[in-house]
């Protein structure tokens, strides 16, 4: 069996990196440390056994936040202040619910 020879670096498209602020793609995200509610989503979903994931959507336009809750997955992708404000409101009541 013959194997596909790889490309050469220059043929290879490069991808985008959404945390380079030179990117085409990129927009302006809120500064997550604006944004103390964070830091108790963080605490109340830890001590009830979550996890969580938070990054950059891959074209840089969103946060992408998942809370892992067992088997089930929540995700949100707020986008600005607004959105971000929501998602971190709804994870405290989330937590905050019997």
């Amino acid at each position: 069996m013959e194997y596909p020879k790889p490309k050469k670096s220059s043929d290879a498209k490069k991808p985008i990196n959404p945390f380079d602020p030179k990117g085409s793609k990129v927009r302006s995200l809120p500064d997550l440390a604006d944004h103390p509610e964070l830091l108790q989503v963080l605490q109340k979903g830890l001590a009830a056994g979550c996890g969580f994931i938070i990054s950059r959507t891959s074209d840089g336009g969103a946060f992408s936040f998942t809370l892992l809750d067992g088997a089930a997955r929540h995700r949100q992708y707020p986008s600005n202040t607004l959105e971000l404000e929501q998602t971190l409101d709804g994870l405290l009541e989330y937590f905050d619910t019997p």
